[in-house]
């Protein structure tokens, strides 16, 4: 597991090849290397990149996939059953019956004008794996506007058939974030958001 960009309890891909630990959030022209690096790596059949420690970018080897997709079925299960705000329940819909929508698409439909209010809804879904986005197929699309999908439509639900058990992918992530495998606390929670609607 590698974080793109950025500190936390993996090492990022910016500060291995800068040898120093890079304090830029979010993506700097200063690191396009680490960028270009990472969506090379997830370009490959076995490295998926996903929103998993502290709700950032993360390359995640095939070793991961099935208690992610444990636990991204577990959560996408929760918010459909009204586990989350109602705007989690619907953005979810919406992004499965309409694959692919764009996100100023899911603002109109859902009438969500404030984009503080869509960027928090749309982080959540990411990190906690009940959706994922991609760039738009359209060459005339905004390149800044991503096409939403269902997680389920993903390469990580593709390519798993059996995931393990809920305690199981706990013990998995937790141990490969931390070290140990560990209970599920506030800090862990934080850490690995996917694990927030246990």
């Amino acid at each position: 597991m590698l974080l793109v960009q950025g500190q936390g309890e993996v090492p990022s891909i910016a500060d291995l090849l800068a040898g120093r630990p890079v304090a830029t959030r979010g993506f700097s022209w200063d690191f396009v290397l680490a960028w270009n690096v990472a969506e090379a790596l997830a370009r490959r059949p076995d490295v998926a990149m996903i929103r998993l420690v502290g709700g950032r970018r993360t390359l995640v080897e095939r070793r991961f996939w099935s208690s992610v997709e444990a636990l991204a079925r577990h959560n996408s299960a929760t918010v459909r059953a009204g586990g989350a705000t109602p705007a989690h329940e619907a953005m979810q819909r919406l992004i499965a019956e309409n694959p692919g929508i764009p996100g100023a698409a899911i603002k109109v439909m859902l009438g969500i004008e404030e984009s503080r209010r869509f960027q928090v809804v749309k982080n959540d879904l990411l990190a906690w794996c009940c959706v994922f986005q991609a760039e738009q197929d359209k060459a005339e699309a905004h390149t800044h506007d991503a096409a939403w999908h269902p997680w389920s439509a993903g390469k990580i639900a593709a390519a798993v058939r059996e995931p393990v058990g809920l305690d199981a992918a706990v013990a998995v992530l937790t141990e490969a974030v931390f070290g140990v495998p560990t209970s599920i606390d506030r800090q862990v929670k934080k850490a690995i958001p996917l694990l927030s609607r246990l």
